[in-house]
């Protein structure tokens, strides 16, 4: 009979996992492109310092169909729409996978927004737009808002696939404006020349992927490597 009852649990749980699936983000957005905060327990409302107005006072979640999502930077504070995350140190957004949509999460890093996909992370200071119906996944640079067609996975696999990267030491890449004012992702990897196929000599190549098309804009590293690279890949 106890056997029975427990196999009845685990069913019953499994069910409720399956049809309420569970989140650790803040926010996530599910498969239908809808807004799910979850609402929280004394203990995370502490870390977002709203526990004293008495905002959050029930758990579970609660499923906003017409949410947009902004995170943004305030001097040393960081925001999720109104609210602020800066102490945050769980998960603040995660986009589900449907269709052409890729899975995300967001989260923190010190004082800048983690993008993370497949086990790249991209680092942010600049505002993150998200309007989930529409699929649209924007930044907001200097130069104005930029749509980002090209996840951090897909920069990383963009550099790879060049003649001038090998290998990322660490899979952790840069959001940066530029000089010229264009939104790249800034890719940190080593260019591995094989001596006689014997010898392996790494060199330190830094690479600017457009995150609009995923073009390589540049290439930094020794001055004879851009000049003589070619002849040696």
């Amino acid at each position: 009979m106890k056997k029975l009852l427990v196999l009845v649990l685990l069913a019953t749980c499994y069910l409720l996992l399956t049809i309420y699936p569970v989140h650790a983000a803040l926010v996530a957005v599910d498969n239908n492109g809808d807004t799910v905060w979850n609402v929280l327990g004394e203990q995370d409302a502490l870390a977002l310092g709203i526990a004293d107005r008495g905002d959050i006072n029930i758990t579970g979640s609660a499923t906003d169909e017409t949410s947009s999502l902004a995170l943004k930077k305030e001097g040393d504070k960081l925001f999720l729409n109104d609210l602020d995350v800066t102490d945050w140190d769980k998960d603040l957004v995660e986009i589900e996978e449907r269709g052409d949509v890729k899975k995300i999460t967001i989260g923190r890093e010190g004082n800048q927004f983690t993008i993370s996909q497949n086990g790249v992370v991209a680092l942010a200071q600049y505002p993150i737009n998200i309007r989930p119906r529409e699929n649209e996944f924007s930044i907001t640079t200097s130069s104005g808002s930029v749509f980002l067609s090209v996840l951090p996975f897909d920069a990383v696999e963009s550099a790879l696939r060049s003649r001038f990267m090998t290998r990322l030491p660490e899979k952790k890449i840069l959001l940066i404006e530029g000089e010229t004012g264009v939104l790249a992702y800034e890719v940190p990897g080593e260019k591995v020349f094989n001596i006689l196929n014997m010898i392996e000599y790494p060199i330190s190549v830094t690479a600017r992927v457009s995150v609009s098309t995923g073009e390589i804009l540049s290439i930094e590293g020794p001055e004879w490597f851009k000049v003589f690279g070619f002849l040696f890949s």
